[in-house]
């Protein structure tokens, strides 16, 4: 049971910051970071010397049925496992600058650290009982990280309404687990796995997709994850790059044979693409200097999407492993950036973004590599998927996606560095934390190198390789650069373009989502008025139904009062209504 010993160091940590009570010293933060990198040794030691297994705990028994509990140290959860242990220790590091005020270490990193553990929890379980404690445990965490700062409003509507809809989820999770158990007796993943076409099955995967879609952020879904950027910087770039948001999608990458087999690959690739256009419209609107970059998750999220759904398990990886990097760096660059202009996170209000060159040159590394320029490891992700393509029109989709991609995230970077000097600097970038720009420096080496997954992943997971070619390198960066030009030229240079409104809100279609959660939420409040009305309708009618039956009963139990001559009465009274029953013929 080696690999459940990962979670400890976290989990200690995570108790010491409960108990820790003195707020003006940093003791919570440097326990923090000396946890995360003690499980990121010791999963780096059980991915180069643990065998491939899954162990199973008894957790309880009912009625004869036991209960348990099963992690896997397949390569495929040590990936995942590796990613989440990675990243942990970078941000825990960054946030040891992040935070001026002392006072926030001790919930920040009580919070960070369960749920690095409950990410961890996912990474390794084997079965649907330990999954979705875990999944259970990035919920409630995802909640408090996002609403953090709950005195802002903003923060706390953006919690409630991330938790709305990931609850949402959470009881399709739950109820997937019933009908499994109910159904086969077992909640593993490789049992489940090997069993035939059913209605149960079916019935079960229709609610995984369902809560796979609210946690990651799908379509019709995606609307709570760009206000979760109200959470501080840190858990942002936690969130986007290895841990919840990617729960679901690496869900779907365990079952791929499972849902292809029950048809349900079409359906995932449609909901990915709608998401992945989505992401890239309103990134192209977007001003925030953060949920542009959440926008962008959204369309990295679909497109991991569309790869299951193309049935193609190394382009959904290789997009899965690059994205994790690229968007930390990313995110923190963000982070320190807004940080020094006086937390503003408006890209056009942004000034010198360029004025701290290791901020500067790991930020344009982050952007090369998302917009999926070779050599950079995004390049993997997005070459992947063009490859991976089984009809000209996915392919076209693809295309125009990546083109897009590269003008936003080049708008992203080229609008504040088009600011420099020409307002006061609210802050100094020569300024931030070493803290702080170690985290990106080591990231910024990860991107770089992250080209090296593409030759040793197939072997380590035991799947096939894609085969690229020179024509796709150079197609593939063309087309990010074609993008990239356009942005230049009408962002670096100083052009100006008017949008019109309806354009603007066709683009940014993030409000119009959420204007139909609005109506339909008003539609479903009037079916529930109305099936209440019906509801006591019924109930009325049946109320009065037994009223009335109890009143003539009483009336008919007086007349049996033992009364020969009433009796005799009634009689002659029925014979009579016959005599004219038959005389008239009624």
């Amino acid at each position: 049971m080696m690999e459940l010993f990962v979670l400890v160091p976290v989990l200690l940590a995570f108790l010491f910051c409960l108990i820790f009570r003195d707020k003006r010293i940093r003791s919570t933060g440097y326990v923090s970071v000396i946890a995360s990198l003690a499980s990121l040794a010791m999963v780096i030691y059980m991915a180069l010397f643990l065998q491939q297994g899954t162990q199973s705990i008894d957790w309880f028994s009912v009625g004869g049925y036991v209960f348990s509990l099963q992690v896997t140290s397949a390569h495929i959860n040590m990936m995942l496992l590796f990613l989440v242990a990675l990243i942990s220790p970078l941000i825990m590091i960054y946030s040891l600058g992040f935070f001026e005020d002392v006072s926030e270490h001790r919930r920040f990193y009580a919070e960070m650290n369960l749920f690095a553990a409950s990410m961890m929890l996912f990474s390794i379980s084997a079965n649907f009982l330990s999954m979705i404690i875990a999944w259970e445990g990035l919920g409630i965490t995802s909640y408090l990280l996002i609403g953090f700062w709950y005195a802002k409003s903003e923060a706390a509507r953006a919690a409630r309404e991330s938790i709305s809809i990931i609850i949402i989820g959470d009881v399709a999770m739950l109820a997937a687990l019933i009908i499994l158990f109910n159904a086969y007796g077992t909640t593993s993943f490789y049992s489940i796995s090997a069993q035939p076409i059913s209605y149960p099955l079916y019935a079960a995967f229709l609610l995984v997709v369902l809560a796979v879609l609210t946690k990651s952020a799908q379509f019709p879904f995606s609307g709570w994850l760009p206000k979760a950027m109200e959470g501080p910087t840190p858990v942002s770039a936690f969130l986007h790059s290895s841990t919840m948001v990617k729960a679901g999608v690496f869900l779907l990458i365990l079952f791929i044979p499972v849902l292809l087999k029950l048809g349900l690959l079409p359906v995932i690739l449609l909901l990915g693409a709608i998401t992945a256009g989505i992401g890239v419209l309103n990134a192209l609107s977007g001003k925030h200097i953060k949920r542009i970059l959440a926008y962008s998750t959204l369309e990295d999220l679909g497109l991991m999407l569309v790869a299951v759904g193309l049935n193609a398990v190394f382009a959904a990886i290789l997009l899965f492993v690059t994205q994790t990097f690229y968007k930390a760096l990313l995110f923190l660059d963000a982070g320190s950036i807004s940080r020094a202009n006086g937390e503003e996170y408006d890209i056009t209000k942004l000034r010198e973004s360029g004025g701290n060159r290791l901020i500067f040159i790991t930020a344009v590394i982050g952007v090369l590599s998302i917009a999926g320029i070779f050599p950079f490891s995004g390049f993997l992700g997005k070459v992947g998927l063009e490859v991976s393509a089984n009809s000209i029109y996915t392919y076209i989709f693809l295309v125009l996606v990546e083109i897009g991609t590269g003008f936003y995230i080049f708008r992203w970077l080229f609008i504040p560095m088009k600011n420099s000097g020409r307002m006061e600097i609210k802050g100094k970038l020569k300024s931030t934390p070493v803290s702080m720009i170690l985290p990106q420096v080591l990231l910024a080496l990860f991107v770089i190198g992250g080209i090296s997954v593409y030759f040793f992943l197939p072997s380590y997971l035991g799947i096939k390789s894609l085969s690229l070619s020179y024509l796709r390198v150079i197609a593939e960066t063309i087309f990010a650069i074609a993008g990239t030009l356009v942005a230049y030229y009408i962002y670096r240079r100083g052009q100006t373009v008017k949008v019109s409104k309806g354009l603007f809100v066709f683009v940014h279609s993030i409000d119009g989502i959420n204007w139909f959660y609005l109506k339909f939420a008003a539609f479903i409040e009037a079916i529930s008025k109305f099936l209440g009305f019906l509801d006591y309708f019924v109930y009325m009618l049946f109320y009065l139904f037994g009223f009335l039956s109890l009143w003539v009963g009483k009336r008919l139990r007086n007349l049996v009062n033992g009364n020969v001559n009433m009796y005799a009465a009634w009689i002659a009274i029925g014979f009579a209504l016959i005599l004219l029953a038959l005389v008239f013929r009624i």
